[in-house]
């Protein structure tokens, strides 16, 4: 593991993200970096060494590649003021399968850092990884003392969107303006990634689209819109199965469109 901090000192980090790969964190709670800033702590849990690559990247070798998305995460905290930055360089198959020893080490990071919020992967993702982070990242959180759990617990939009899901009881929803580009500036710190596949646009056309579809009967309130599930439920003492929350959810979505088709 490693552990950077931007500024050069340890500071006090209100909010955290966990992250499965280096530019995870910065897609799904980009709303978070930019209203924290130097208050705002980064967890990333892989190595990043199974990504595609194109371009000048192809032909990297595992170690360089590694190398290359760590130097990138970091220059995405710097870019972010981030408060601080955790790398613990695991391999996607300890995500995949939940390895006790990745919660346990998370759940120590946790207990330093202390946030008050904490954003991870949603469950609703497709991605494997991500869904195995999200796993370990609930094991990590049910291994905490309960005076140093976090106050609310969301999970963010990468590999699907939340638009689906209503309710307040469901979604949390940020409307901001980035004026100046400042999701831009830091995404394309990951070279690597954006040359295979355009991140900055579509995290970027992602909110903008939310802004404007989340709901019909009313004016923007700001040019973009960040959607996260609220988790919360999982800090209690007994907290669902993710495999039950997602099928409650799924059937209140399923419930509520058969209405609408009925009418």
């Amino acid at each position: 593991m490693e552990v950077f901090y931007p500024s050069g000192e340890n500071k006090k980090a209100e909010i955290a993200a966990i992250g499965a790969h280096q530019d995870d964190i910065e897609i799904m709670a980009f709303s978070a970096i930019k209203q924290y800033g130097g208050s705002f702590s980064a967890i990333v849990l892989s190595d990043g060494a199974g990504s595609p690559l194109k371009g000048k990247y192809e032909g990297l070798r595992k170690e360089e590649l590694i190398k290359l998305r760590r130097n990138e995460q970091i220059e995405a905290a710097k870019r972010g003021n981030y408060a601080s930055l955790y790398m613990l360089f695991e391999p996607s198959s300890n995500l995949k399968k939940v390895d006790r020893s990745v919660a346990e080490k998370l759940a120590a990071i946790l207990s330093e850092i202390k946030p008050k919020e904490l954003y991870i992967h949603s469950p609703f993702d497709k991605h494997p990884t991500h869904i195995g982070a999200m796993k370990v990242s609930l094991e990590a959180v049910k291994l905490l003392p309960k005076e140093i759990k976090p106050e609310k617990l969301y999970g963010c939009e990468v590999w699907r969107g939340l638009d689906w899901m209503e309710g307040d009881e469901d979604l949390k929803v940020i409307h901001f303006d980035d004026e100046v580009g400042l999701s831009d500036y830091i995404l394309s710190s990951f070279s690597s990634q954006n040359e295979s596949k355009n991140y900055l646009d579509a995290a970027k056309g992602r909110r903008k689209s939310n802004a404007t579809f989340s709901e019909s009967h009313s004016v923007n309130q700001a040019g973009e819109a960040a959607l996260y599930v609220d988790l919360s439920v999982f800090l209690r003492e007994n907290p669902p199965s993710p495999e039950d929350f997602v099928a409650a959810k799924i059937d209140a979505f399923k419930k509520r469109t058969i209405e609408i088709l009925t009418q």
